[in-house]
């Protein structure tokens, strides 16, 4: 944590205003004020249930203000804040929040629709399967959606889509799907389990991803039923890159089975191109029966206006008698065409997968719901991410769906460093460190291709985790980026920003501020460009200014701390708004135009909070008057990236020459629908994103240090949203309108090295 601003009053006080906070759910500590404002006379009170949680309204009834407390709890508690008008009442949610260490976390869950397990391998392989067996809900799903590029993550491709399971007794045979499932499990990221039961049998499914293209389906029973009885399973195949759907139509209605080749009583083989082809192995015995299942709906893909189906082939059926053979294995192995005996691996990263788990007797259907607290729940969702790129490390920036991106991997690997683990941050920064070029890095690398460099956030990340992983291992900056050590590549990084970046970003002398292209940010939707920010964006100038205090450690001579101070300064002058009480986010300027003469905009986002973090805004009053206004953005485990409301700087978004909004009121409160019309417009325009919450508990222990136990408390609103989605980990976005769906990926790195990062500045340990 950077150092806090200079004396801050004692403790923050937490704003509700009726009507512009009903359509979020607050997130408060227990035992915190909360103070309620309206337009109108009101009074109001906490209720759980049909119980009141306060036994009589407040004493200022009748006032435009008044304040209640909210009640000390011992878990998440959900109460309804009651708003009586003069004329009717209305009614919000409050999440209050105990002491995060207290929060425990269920890494199962009931087959409900939305919960899914993730896991991924040091390849870039990954598995995103349904708790509800044999469901598919997304194309994204897949039991093995391999990755062919051995030099480092690569589009994957999906060949073992899903498996279907029978249960035949005499003559009765009955599907196995998700309404069989009695739990569904994530023990660590590279294993699912599933429980079923179903006519008196009990059994289990077991995935595991192994090291390469490898995934194993272990079936094992612990109460079979009377009779004669066996198991039916019958794997479903696609053969297409993840971004696609499977049209038999096309092509693969004759060519699937010409890829079939069976090997023997239980084996057989699926061609995938170019030499390379899908092996499934097991000890069951195997009957060749190829059959098509046309038009599988995708529900995530019909809600974004995408296709809205695939189709999936299946080789045979596998079949296993229980009482012939303890459990039954089927083995999906893809094979390189150089080495068809082996399977792609890398080496791995230091892993601390296991979610704090006791191991657990498989035949064990009398135990407790897997839980573990939240913190260690963290801790093992970073190894995830972690993925090989030759021979060195990187992050997948989440899953199904992203690669490694720059900025991505460098905000995940502080958290990382912050965790105890700075050697392997430092690989890392040591792997993007590699590639710079003209003071920038790559933005996205996807497979050999490192060539996208329109980022303007993501080499200032660099020098700022090169900067965390220093404090911990000083040696850092003298480790080697391929030819060059780590200082001389951050020396090079500030001396091109001075002078202009090859890829446009730029300093404007007069002020010390760094001017950015369109789309260079993390806010960076194009095509239709949503939020542009063409200028001065607030968190650049942030990052700029730590770090060049930070290369002022490494030459003390260049003079980079007044250029600092300089920017420092600038940034009070032209970004804070006096009448509004908060910062703006950007100063909109074409290339070319000084600070001085850019406009600043009034849209409240979270941004600014880095600005408080960093170190860029020190004045104690303006640091509480900004926590105020992002009170705003708060909801469970996530911030708003825009809050509601009316802007005076318009804000327009246009397509195809048809706006797509009122310019004056850009807030979108649900991300769905189809990208460019409407998913694009809400990304960065109210749509809450979970890797930014945990800046809003660091800046409220730094402007208020005697508000840490709140902070931490804060820390505890992540847990709310893991009810859902995939257990363990936390998801890439939620709509900014209550009841906040999930959306985007279902695990995103740089959200939970954030919780980790904050969370060992406020514990001061892990």
């Amino acid at each position: 944590m950077e150092d806090a601003p200079r004396e801050s009053s004692n403790q923050p006080e937490y704003l509700w205003r009726w009507p512009e906070d009903a359509g979020r759910i607050a997130p408060l500590p227990g035992g915190a004020r909360l103070t309620v404002l309206a337009v109108e006379k009101f009074r109001a009170a906490f209720a759980v249930g049909d119980r009141l949680a306060v036994s009589h309204f407040s004493a200022l009834h009748g006032c435009e203000a008044l304040q209640l407390t909210v009640p000390g709890v011992t878990s998440l508690t959900e109460l309804m804040l009651q708003i009586h008008l003069a004329s009717d009442q209305h009614e919000a949610a409050i999440l209050a929040l105990p002491a995060c260490e207290a929060v425990r976390v269920s890494l199962s869950t009931l087959p409900v629709p939305g919960a899914h397990g993730i896991c991924a391998n040091h390849i870039g392989a990954c598995v995103q399967a349904r708790a509800a067996w044999g469901t598919l809900e997304s194309k994204y799903d897949a039991l093995l959606a391999a990755n062919l590029n051995a030099a480092g993550p690569d589009d994957r491709l999906v060949v073992f889509t899903r498996a279907r399971q029978w249960l035949r007794r005499g003559g009765e045979v009955r599907e196995a799907g998700g309404s069989t499932v009695t739990e569904f499990a994530v023990l660590s990221h590279s294993e699912l389990e599933w429980r079923f039961r179903l006519l008196e049998a009990q059994w289990s499914v077991r995935l595991t991803l192994g090291e390469g293209n490898t995934v194993s389906l272990r079936w094992h029973s612990w109460q079979a039923p009377a009779g004669d009885w066996q198991f039916i399973v019958r794997p479903d195949l696609e053969n297409r890159f993840f971004h696609c759907i499977t049209q038999a139509f096309k092509g693969p209605e004759d060519g699937f089975q010409k890829a079939l080749q069976v090997r023997g009583a239980g084996a057989v083989s699926f061609s995938i191109g170019d030499g390379w082809r899908l092996d499934l192995d097991s000890r069951a015995a195997y009957s060749h029966e190829p059959e098509w299942t046309y038009m599988v709906l995708l529900p995530f893909e019909n809600a974004r206006g995408l296709e809205p189906a695939t189709d999936v082939f299946s080789p045979g059926m596998f079949r296993w008698v229980p009482g012939e053979a303890e459990d039954m294995e089927i083995l999906a192995v893809v094979r390189s065409p150089e080495r068809p005996s082996t399977v792609l691996r890398a080496s791995s990263p230091k892993s601390r997968s296991n979610f704090g788990l006791e191991p657990e007797r498989s035949g064990d259907s009398r135990r407790q719901p897997r839980t573990a607290n939240l913190p260690e729940t963290m801790l093992a969702a970073l190894d995830l991410f972690l993925a090989q790129r030759d021979r060195g490390l990187t992050v997948i920036a989440g899953f199904p769906w992203f690669l490694d991106w720059g900025r991505d991997s460098l905000i995940f690997a502080r958290g990382l460093a912050a965790s105890g683990r700075a050697r392997e941050a430092l690989a890392i920064v040591q792997r993007f460190a590699a590639f710079e070029s003209g003071g920038s890095i790559p933005n996205l690398i996807r497979g050999n291709d490192a060539s996208n460099h329109e980022t303007s956030d993501a080499p200032l990340w660099l020098l700022l985790t090169l900067r965390d992983i220093s404090a911990l291992q000083p040696s850092a900056p003298g480790e080697r980026a391929g030819e060059r050590t780590l200082k001389q590549v951050a020396m090079q990084i500030v001396r091109a920003h001075v002078s202009g970046t090859a890829h446009g970003v730029r300093l404007d002398t007069a002020s010390g501020l760094l001017w950015s292209p369109a789309h260079y940010t993390w806010m960076d939707t194009d095509r239709p460009a949503g939020t542009p920010r063409e200028g001065y964006p607030i968190e650049i100038q942030a990052l700029w200014v730590a770090a060049l205090e930070f290369t002022h450690t490494l030459d003390a001579t260049a003079g980079w701390a007044a250029l600092a101070e300089m920017a420092r300064a600038n940034a009070a002058r032209f970004y804070w708004r006096e009448t509004d009480g908060f910062m703006a986010d950007c100063l909109h300027a074409p290339a070319g135009v000084p600070a001085a003469g850019a406009v600043a905009d009034d849209h409240l986002r979270p941004n600014q909070l880095l600005a408080i973090n960093l170190g860029l805004v020190r004045d104690p009053e303006k640091c509480q008057r900004i926590l105020a206004a992002c009170q705003s953005l708060l909801i469970p485990g996530a911030l708003r990236s825009l809050a509601p409301g009316r802007v005076r700087h318009p804000l327009p978004v246009e397509w195809n020459g048809r706006a797509l909004h009122d310019p004056h009121a850009p807030y979108h409160g649900q991300y769905d629908g189809p990208e460019e019309t409407s998913r694009k417009p809400a990304y960065h325009n109210g749509t809450a994103w979970t890797w930014l919450y945990p800046s809003f508990c660091e800046a409220l222990a730094m402007v208020y240090p005697a508000a840490r136990s709140q902070a931490r408390s804060l820390m505890s609103g992540s847990a709310w949203l893991m009810r859902r989605g995939c257990p363990g980990q936390l998801s890439e976005i939620t709509d900014g309108d209550a009841p906040h769906a999930l959306r985007g990926c279902g695990a995103q790195a740089w959200s939970a090295s954030e919780w980790v990062r904050v969370w060992a500045g406020l514990r001061e340990e892990i």
